[in-house]
């Protein structure tokens, strides 16, 4: 799920998923320089596109693994240009929606891309020379940000855990309920999973609850540094230590007060997410995104019928831009 040194040097150079893109970059000459460049640009080269489309189909391939920056940046870009143009192709799916609705998705996107500021910023602190110094800075601005949330408000974060050779990508949505308290929201397509609530609704396939709600985490622990510094370190720090349960059985459980989180997963059951189809492959990095953005639709609240629509048009806007380039 965490890209290999050869898939993150990939990323160094783009969130292309061509090695021949960098290699190109680093010709002398300047038409290759050119070509590098713009199979940078090519939507069917990013880590969006194969976590899009490719899921089913890249296990054990060297297109898994990414990063969920570039992965948000991708989704707020597409679905900006179709929400900017009325006149877009993939508008059409979006006949029933009223400006209003547009507004709220329009806010979804804005928090999206914040998440994908805060991994930006997370990893240029991890890249200074004093590294603990920047992650110390990281971590005071952030809680500043988690403090000033007004009631009503959310905020999205890139989260997980990273070993040294492999991890897990997840996202985290905060939202500030009322002065006093907040909600702590995981979302997870993969790996630690199985201590999420499912349904067999659909059966023979199970279907677990990918974005799970903890509400009612008084102020006092949320803006804790030391609930955060363990947060932060299991994915800024890579050890075979860092696990899915030192954030289900540790993190989770300080922040519901009570070693059972079973029972707080379960309290305002409508504002979790919704039951989804878990990763096939190692697109944690993308897949965990599109279940942060299915929940803060929900919580926006645009209807399931809505949220399908939408989820729908997007993938018209990657296919929409495919047919441009």
């Amino acid at each position: 799920a965490t890209p290999s040194s050869e898939e993150r040097a990939k990323d160094a150079a783009g969130d292309g998923l061509d090695g021949s893109a960098s290699l190109g970059a680093s010709s002398s000459s300047a038409n290759g320089a050119s070509g590098a460049s713009q199979r940078q640009k090519w939507i069917w080269r990013t880590g969006a596109f194969a976590g899009e489309f490719g899921d089913a189909f890249i296990q054990e391939t060297n297109l898994e693994g990414g990063r969920i920056e570039p992965s948000v940046r991708t989704l707020v870009d597409l679905a900006g240009e179709m929400l900017d143009d009325p006149q877009h192709m993939a508008r059409m799916f979006l006949s029933g929606f009223s400006d209003e609705e547009y507004s709220k998705v329009r806010g979804v996107m804005g928090v999206l891309s914040e998440g994908a500021d805060l991994e930006a910023i997370m990893d240029k602190a991890k890249q200074q020379h004093r590294v603990s110094h920047g992650f110390v800075q990281f971590l005071s601005a952030f809680l500043t940000r988690v403090r000033s949330l007004a009631p009503g408000e959310f905020m999205a974060l890139p989260g997980g855990w990273v070993q040294k050779n492999g991890g897990h990508a997840l996202m985290y949505v905060i939202e500030r309920c009322d002065e006093a308290t907040y909600a702590f929201t995981v979302c997870n397509t993969g790996e630690g999973v199985e201590y999420h609530p499912g349904s067999q609704a659909d059966y023979p396939k199970t279907k677990p609850r990918c974005a799970l709600r903890i509400p009612g985490i008084p102020y006092e622990r949320m803006t804790d540094e030391a609930v955060w510094f363990v947060t932060f370190r299991l994915r800024a720090t890579p050890l075979n230590e860092n696990t899915s349960e030192v954030l289900y059985q540790v993190v989770l459980p300080h922040l519901a007060g009570t070693p059972d989180i079973a029972d707080r997963w379960c309290q305002e059951e409508d504002k979790c997410g919704d039951y989804e189809t878990l990763q096939r492959s190692g697109t944690c990095y993308f897949r965990s995104v599109l279940t942060a953005l299915r929940f803060l639709l929900k919580r926006a609240g645009l209807s399931v019928h809505q949220r399908k629509q939408f989820m729908f048009a997007l993938r018209v806007c990657f296919l929409c831009r495919t047919r441009t380039q």
